[in-house]
């Protein structure tokens, strides 16, 4: 690894890129990790990224679906999809993941490539036995780390963790720091910094001209904090709140417990609308709570750059994730994680200055192609 080195961008590297997911899917993962292929490509990497066969009730191209060009290749390897039925999930997903692993490790025995790259511990652990070469991208640990997260850390040739919190984390559990590197979130800049007016938008998505509107956009899991903008949208009758996105039984709890008129629950919408959605807000906020690590100290939401991409207003939740990204940025509205009160004045202290984050002017630090250069110049 040439962490002190620039990459040598005549330089060619075949990536099989593996990952046990659904794609496309509405997930953020989705989004992570098609746009991280496009950028490894773009960075004159061949790549494959190696998925399974499965059902999916998306039918669109996976490259239009992700609004990118067709820079890399997907190989769709066989595997028991049984995760339709509506029992018995937890055992079907497990046969599914093995199975899956074992055919993509034999596939992966005939091929030739020079990096093998994943987000999957048990990935890892199957190439650990024939391969050397194996990266492992790091999003989370769970609550109760098994043993064999930790031999996969410790077996990988390098480890790209996503927030300062989660590199801590591995080396306070005895991984060498310098086989640890740094690689937060990312956003494509150029999709996100829309030519379309704020009135455009309004227009294309039916939304009034005159609401002052404070919206988030993301999933609506408890770590999220998007509850509290919910409990607060009850005491800014002023202001309207919009939640864009969720999973179909998040939205449906969602709108059985709040019905004020002022809360707008759309639900999930195509990713190649995300930015049209933003661009009608005049606040945007991201409330992740402090309850949990996974939320406070781990994350790196992609929500957050694709929030400082649309240059709008920013109101986000005072958790070390976030703030190890924006820093002391004046210009951005901070309120104390999960408290009520705080995030209510502070939303309308953000509608009444309508202050643009001085991070934002500096987006493209955090563009796909960077992040995806950064790690490749790191692997040498």
């Amino acid at each position: 690894m040439q962490s002190n080195n620039e990459y040598n961008m005549s330089k060619y590297m075949k990536i099989a890129y593996i990952s046990n997911v659904r794609i496309p899917t509405e997930k953020a993962h989705g989004i992570q990790i098609m746009k991280m292929c496009q950028a490894f490509a773009q960075n004159r990497a061949e790549l494959d990224l190696i998925i399974p066969k499965r059902i999916n009730k998306i039918k669109k191209d996976p490259f239009n679906f992700y609004s990118i060009e067709k820079d890399f290749n997907i190989k769709r390897i066989f595997s028991l999809d049984l995760l339709w039925i509506p029992f018995g999930k937890a055992l079907f997903f497990w046969i599914h993941t093995i199975l899956f692993t074992k055919i993509v490790f034999i596939y992966c025995i005939l091929k030739k490539y020079d990096i093998y790259y994943t987000r999957d511990f048990l990935v890892v652990l199957f190439f650990m036995l024939r391969k050397k070469n194996i990266y492992y991208e790091v999003h989370s640990i769970p609550n109760k780390l098994l043993f064999l997260h930790k031999l996969a850390w410790k077996k990988s040739r390098g480890v790209i963790v996503i927030s300062n919190g989660l590199k801590i984390a591995i080396e306070n559990y005895g991984i060498d720091k310098e086989k640890i590197l740094l690689a937060r979130d990312a956003v494509d800049v150029i999709q996100f910094q829309i030519k379309q007016t704020q009135k455009k938008c309004r227009e294309k998505l039916n939304i009034p001209q005159d609401q002052k509107i404070a919206l988030y956009a993301g999933h609506l899991y408890n770590w999220k904090g998007v509850d509290l903008l919910a409990q607060a949208s009850k005491n800014l009758e002023a202001i309207n709140v919009y939640l864009v996105g969720g999973a179909k039984e998040d939205i449906i709890k969602f709108k059985k417990i709040y019905t004020n008129k002022n809360l707008h629950i759309i639900g999930w919408q195509p990713y190649e609308t995300i930015a049209a959605w933003l661009q009608v807000a005049d606040i945007l906020v991201l409330p992740s709570s402090g309850k949990t690590k996974i939320g406070s100290v781990y994350t790196s939401p992609l929500k957050l750059f694709e929030y400082l991409a649309a240059k709008k207003p920013l109101v986000i939740s005072s958790v070390p994730a976030l703030q190890e990204v924006l820093g002391k940025d004046p210009n951005v509205y901070t309120f104390c994680a999960d408290d009520k009160n705080s995030l209510i004045k502070n939303l309308k202290e953000a509608m009444k200055e309508k202050k643009i984050p001085i991070t934002s002017q500096k987006i493209e630090q955090f563009s796909w192609q960077t992040r995806a250069k950064n790690i490749l110049t790191w692997i040498g």
